[in-house]
């Protein structure tokens, strides 16, 4: 979960991810339905599809 929800404060836990490795997408749900994962992998696809397609117009140096 995006949240923590009722592990927030948790001794096990230090904090969100994102602050430990880069995050791209978030996925919400504890756990999360298959349909917000279908969502995620989607919104990750078009971000890395942007990635591409700026990359494509820059020129090699």
């Amino acid at each position: 979960g995006t949240s923590g929800g009722v592990f927030y404060n948790s001794y096990n836990l230090s904090g969100s991810i994102d602050k430990v490795i880069p995050v791209d997408v978030y996925v919400p749900g504890c756990p999360a339905r298959p349909e917000a994962i279908i969502n995620g992998v989607l919104q990750a696809w078009i971000k890395l599809e942007k990635l591409r397609e700026s990359m494509k117009a820059t020129p090699a140096k």
